[in-house]
């Protein structure tokens, strides 16, 4: 988990799953298929969900 008080957020996900297969702790809450928010308490902040989502659909907000 990340004091730095920033979050991954989720924003138009078309459901691929590329992040869910890159996210080293399982922080991808999903619903139908697209990922619907992140546990931040789960998070690190590696960004390897942001890198792998090819339809941008996940961005780092502070």
């Amino acid at each position: 988990m990340s004091d730095s008080g920033n979050s991954v957020v989720s924003l138009g996900c078309k459901g691929c799953g590329t992040c869910i297969q890159v996210c080293p702790t399982n922080a991808l809450i999903t619903n139908g298929g697209k990922v619907v928010r992140v546990d931040m308490e789960k998070c690190t902040l590696c960004m390897e969900c942001i890198r792998a989502c090819s339809n941008k659909a996940l961005f780092l907000m502070d």
